[in-house]
């Protein structure tokens, strides 16, 4: 599975991820576990836009598999 639009990232095949459960991907992967001491699976390659723009997460077999909306400001964190 990918994320693309952005910012792209591949998972690992065979990654399994419990319902509910989740994923960190990060663009400085030393920083947030330093700063936040959240472990991430690996770095993005790219940057998000302030303007706002859509990171798509496609599966392998390239279909859309769920979407969403980036901008700076509410709901994400603006510091």
């Amino acid at each position: 599975w990918t994320f693309s639009g952005g910012v792209e990232f591949f998972f690992t095949p065979g990654l399994v991820l419990p319902a509910r459960g989740y994923a960190v991907v990060a663009q400085d992967v030393g920083y947030l576990q330093s700063r936040f001491g959240v472990a991430a699976l690996g770095a993005y390659v790219g940057r998000l836009a302030n303007e706002g723009e859509t990171v798509t997460l496609r599966d392998n077999r390239a279909r859309v598999m769920d979407e969403v909306s980036y901008a700076l400001g509410f709901p994400w964190p603006i510091t």
